[in-house]
């Protein structure tokens, strides 16, 4: 049931926003009985928060492909998906939804754990990077994830805009180039890139 309830929120996020989603929509998308939802999460904000714990950055190992730019494409695809290949829906709701962050303490806490656990992912890829060559030993996992993810952020999030392969490999170009990595190999960045779709 908890998998079901909790794809449930993300639907019901992504539908209605955090302001108008309620645990009624929720537990009607589920197929179970609000009052065990109370009981167990005691209202939205628990619920969002399990979700964004558990299914935007699931409990997973680190990438390990052999290349950085391969890895910070698999840790890409983590984040929370539509229903179709490619559909960014989800990922543009979610982030919204952490708006709510400032006045619900269940929803920032697990906006907090989502954001501890990107940055765990991301600095053992640098760390294992580092050992081969990729980055300098002084690179900043930190500040490699916020330049990956402020972008996204600016131009998804904020401007409502598309993001494409094209994008998202500038993007993640940009951010190597100011940690100081080697140049990717002739060709691109290695690897098969997630396919995106318009939002």
């Amino acid at each position: 049931m908890r998998a079901t309830v909790l794809e449930a929120t993300l639907d019901e996020l992504v539908e209605r926003g955090y302001g108008e989603m309620t645990v009624q929509g929720i537990a009607d998308r589920a197929g179970v009985n609000k009052t065990s939802l109370y009981r167990r999460w005691r209202g939205k904000g628990g619920l969002l928060a399990e979700a964004l714990t558990s299914m935007s950055m699931p409990a997973t190992e680190p990438p390990d492909t052999g290349s950085l730019r391969r890895d910070l494409l698999v840790l890409w695809q983590t984040a929370p998906r539509g229903h179709t290949p490619g559909d960014v829906t989800r990922a543009v709701a979610v982030s919204r939804a952490l708006a709510a962050a400032s006045v619900d303490p269940v929803v920032a806490e697990g906006h907090a754990l989502l954001w501890q656990r990107r940055i765990e992912l991301i600095g053992v890829v640098v760390d294992r990077a580092v050992q081969r060559g990729e980055v300098p030993a002084e690179a900043d996992p930190e500040l490699l994830m916020d330049l990956l993810f402020g972008p996204f952020h600016t131009r998804v999030i904020e401007r409502g805009r598309p993001a494409n392969v094209e994008f998202l490999t500038q993007v993640m170009e940009a951010a190597l180039h100011a940690i100081g990595a080697r140049p990717a190999p002739e060709g691109g960045a290695a690897g098969r890139a997630p396919r995106l779709t318009r939002r």
